[in-house]
């Protein structure tokens, strides 16, 4: 199916002004090179229905891992949300200390303002095309960090850009993928936490003094 994205904008507005749902938007693109209105780009228009569902799945399931990871967690957080620009779902641990940006740039001025550590997932771009967990500190970490402790194979630490990586081709046929991708996290996380020093992590993961609540059995 090949469709213009104007065609694409006007049809899903339809839908929801039939619907009864009353919403505008801004329809330049936002951190893009292309400057085109959504509504009035007739130039792009690849739309594969069966790559477009693959990667909502993708997205369903690094949502529920990282609400999985982040949920149990003592500490101040940002649930998963979608991050535009990089095109992330992307869940933050934040600790209280203050680590203003150092450059003069407005967007990195409001989002790196205290040490934080990001454990997201992304489809990659033009120099990673790969569809990737990721877990980024701030401040930064340009240093090796790669160790034996590491899980799962396959997980590695990029010093270049300061980020652990966990290709989703590393998951493929296993029946232990969000195992994996837990202990990828909490791993990761267990690291960072201890070469930003902060103080205190350990009581993050105290589990809650409550018994297991009983469960709803359904009836047939």
């Amino acid at each position: 199916m090949e469709s213009r994205l104007k065609r694409i904008y006007e049809f899903i507005f339809q839908m929801l002004q039939h619907g009864g749902v009353s919403i505008t938007i801004n329809p330049r693109p936002q951190e893009m090179e292309e400057t085109a209105l959504l509504s009035e780009d007739t130039v792009h228009h690849v739309y594969e229905p069966a790559q477009a569902l693959k990667g909502l799945e993708l997205f369903h399931f690094a949502l529920h891992e990282e609400l999985k990871f982040i949920g149990p967690l003592r500490c101040r957080k940002v649930k998963p949300g979608l991050f535009w620009g990089t095109f992330d779902v992307s869940a933050i641990i934040i600790q209280n200390i203050a680590e203003p940006f150092p450059e003069d740039k407005p967007i990195e001025k409001a989002a790196f303002d205290e040490q934080f550590i990001e454990f997201g997932f992304w489809l990659g771009d033009e120099q990673t095309d790969t569809p990737s967990f990721f877990i980024l500190p701030y401040p930064f970490i340009y240093k090796d960090l790669n160790t034996s402790l590491l899980e799962p194979e396959g997980a590695y630490y990029n010093s270049q850009v300061s980020e652990f990586f966990l290709p989703v081709s590393a998951l493929m046929n296993s029946l232990y993928s969000s195992e994996f991708v837990q202990r990828f996290f909490q791993i990761s996380f267990d690291i960072l936490a201890e070469e930003l020093k902060w103080k205190g992590h350990e009581y993050y993961k105290k589990p809650l003094l409550m018994k297991s609540q009983p469960t709803m059995k359904r009836k047939n």
